[in-house]
């Protein structure tokens, strides 16, 4: 019943949130990651990939970072590449922008603590 008349507003609206979440997950990375998570702005859809330092293992990053309520993918799940030791995917559709800043700087955090990077945040 709600899509005939309401799917074409809907989506419009859809796509602007879901582009607004991922400017704030982009820019919670950045703040928090600097330049040591490498990742490209994805043209649609509600995941980020991000290729971090290879010392990272994002299996066991992404393992303790669950104990602390923070959910990612380690990327070896979910890619056929064999290099994806060092990825992870974040889905940013349901989080809210709060949800989304406070993640990252606590995944950065962990990932200092346990790997040892990222070593130097922003321009700190």
């Amino acid at each position: 019943e709600f899509c005939p008349e309401h799917f074409d507003t809907h989506i419009v609206s859809l796509r602007k949130t879901l582009e607004n979440k991922l400017d704030v997950l982009i820019a919670a990375l950045e703040e928090n990651f600097g330049t040591e998570a490498e990742f490209e702005r994805p043209p649609g859809g509600i995941f980020l990939w991000v290729k971090l330092p290879e010392v990272v293992d994002t299996t066991r990053l992404a393992s303790i970072a669950a104990e602390s309520g923070v959910e990612v993918n380690p990327g070896r799940g979910w890619s056929l590449e064999s290099d994806a030791g060092n990825w992870i995917r974040i889905c940013f559709a349901n989080p809210t922008h709060e949800t989304l800043k406070q993640g990252v700087a606590n995944l950065a955090q962990i990932s200092r603590d346990e790997f040892g990077h990222p070593r130097h945040i922003a321009n700190r």
